[in-house]
């Protein structure tokens, strides 16, 4: 992947994880269209924007359980989720196990 855009909106949805860009918000940085950048996630990343911004959340919202001893709302907080009913739900969907069993996880597996 070398398209500029592409890569410029990336780097912005890293760097606002716990702040979500609207998708206007982004393409606008990145010199685009919402359209275009659309197009630029279905042709390069085989996704749709929401979706790989809501997984980039969600693996650094896995790292902070694994890492950290934040609580689980505030690493919902920190990942720009509006509480942590809504976090828990879509970390559920994505990763198959709730925020607390991926902490609990984490112990058992460290030594």
């Amino acid at each position: 992947m070398h398209h500029a855009a592409l890569i410029a909106a990336l780097e912005k949805m890293e760097n606002t994880i716990a702040t979500p860009l609207a998708r206007a918000a982004v393409a606008s940085a990145a010199g685009i269209t919402p359209r275009h950048l659309d197009c630029l996630f279905a042709v390069h990343l085989g996704t749709t924007f929401s979706a790989h911004y809501r997984r980039l959340r969600l693996d650094h919202a896995r790292n902070l359980l694994r890492q950290s001893a934040l609580s689980a709302t505030e690493i919902a907080m920190a990942c720009g989720f509006s509480g942590g009913a809504h976090f828990a739900r879509r970390y559920r969907a994505e990763f198959g196990v709730t925020p607390k069993a991926e902490r609990v996880r984490k112990r058992a597996m460290t030594p």
